[in-house]
């Protein structure tokens, strides 16, 4: 078959990636071909990995009311476009990675064409009347709907197209194993690209409370992300940034800039962060777990599919900084919890995230397409 997988991204992201990864042990099977934003880093790195890609200007809803109202628009101009690639390709599926492109559904209505939808973001990422408009207008016209846990399930849950589809466990090697024996300094990392409601604000203000408490000098905070080279982004990573230099802590906190190895700066982490305000099923909690790095996250979304809370590892209320600075307390002060956490982690996601078992579900969920 000839699947045309459609990506608002405009870099790399944890969907992107989920995406790419399901679809690789496929390519013996099915020809895929991929459509992602004009603007952006993602249709290069889309080519690196040796899939033929196409772009399309998106516009995605935004504060920007003059962008809000071309959107509709230019979705529709989007849609006869790739309506001319559905036919040009023989396309039988297009794979939508988020239910807030439109574009896949819409060209529907000119081209006869079958529309898969992933749905990853959660109803609080977005205003909720929009995010119900969504949801009605995937539930009409897609012909399956695939939720990325159960948590974002819930509101498809009255049709028989919405089967929970997880993202499978990083190709990654793992190419070192996990010490929980303290050392010097103490490194606790926290990956995610830097955009308002990742949670590097609420680690913050815990990591300070942290310091505050112990006066401890041998702990490093290391944030590691990409602002996509977007000007919003990069206010919000030098916010951060000046938060720690008029907090006093600026030389027990590091920013970096993105690393396209993630294994490399997991590997030197004894434990990992993931304060995110919304999460439908996080990539950077199941990539600590599989790399057995300790984890305390916040309890949104389908996290709690991921994390048994004390057996391996901890989680937080969203925004309850004090309870994120008493879990890194209590963490740093275990070993041993450290290790139990970091064995129980890699058992949990092994067992429940398997590469090969959701390589056979996409696969069936194509066949019952044809």
């Amino acid at each position: 078959m000839n699947i045309l997988i459609i990506d608002n991204s405009i870099g790399t992201t944890g969907a992107l990636n989920a995406i790419l990864e399901s679809v690789e042990p496929l390519r013996s099977k099915h020809t895929f071909r991929f459509v992602v934003p004009t603007e952006g880093t993602t249709a290069e790195l889309i080519r690196s990995h040796g899939f033929e890609t196409d772009t399309l200007p998106f516009i995605e809803i935004s504060r920007n009311m003059g962008r809000n109202l071309r959107y509709p628009f230019r979705l529709i101009r989007n849609a006869w476009r790739l309506r001319k690639i559905i036919k040009q390709h023989h396309i039988d599926i297009v794979q939508v990675n988020d239910l807030y492109n439109l574009v896949g559904i819409v060209a529907k209505r000119f081209v006869n064409v079958k529309v898969i939808t992933h749905i990853r973001r959660m109803p609080e990422s977005f205003p909720l009347r929009l995010y119900h408009f969504w949801v009605r207008k995937h539930k009409r016209r897609a012909d399956k709907i695939l939720p990325v846990s159960k948590a974002n399930a819930r509101l498809f849950t009255d049709t028989p197209k919405s089967e929970v589809f997880y993202d499978s466990l990083p190709p990654h090697e793992v190419t070192f194993t996990y010490n929980s024996a303290n050392k010097t300094p103490m490194r606790l990392l926290y990956l995610a690209n830097f955009t308002v409601g990742k949670g590097q604000n609420h680690a913050l203000v815990a990591f300070k409370q942290l310091i505050d408490s112990t006066q401890r000098t041998d702990i490093v905070l290391h944030f590691e992300g990409s602002d996509f080279g977007l000007e919003k982004n990069k206010i919000y990573r030098e916010e951060l940034h000046q938060w720690t230099i008029t907090n006093r802590i600026d030389k027990l906190v590091t920013f970096g800039l993105g690393s396209s190895d993630i294994a490399q700066p997991i590997s030197q982490a004894e434990i990992m962060l993931n304060f995110s305000d919304s999460e439908s099923l996080s990539r950077v909690s199941m990539e600590a777990l599989y790399f057995g790095i300790p984890l305390i996250a916040t309890n949104v979304g389908g996290t709690n599919e991921m994390v048994i809370d004390g057996w391996n590892g901890l989680l937080v209320e969203r925004g309850d900084t004090n309870a994120m600075f008493l879990a890194m307390k209590s963490l740093l002060e275990s070993s041993e919890l450290r290790q139990q956490f970091s064995t129980n982690g890699k058992l949990h996601v092994a067992k429940h995230f398997s590469p090969e078992v959701l390589t056979l579900q996409l696969e069936a969920i194509y066949a019952s397409l044809k």
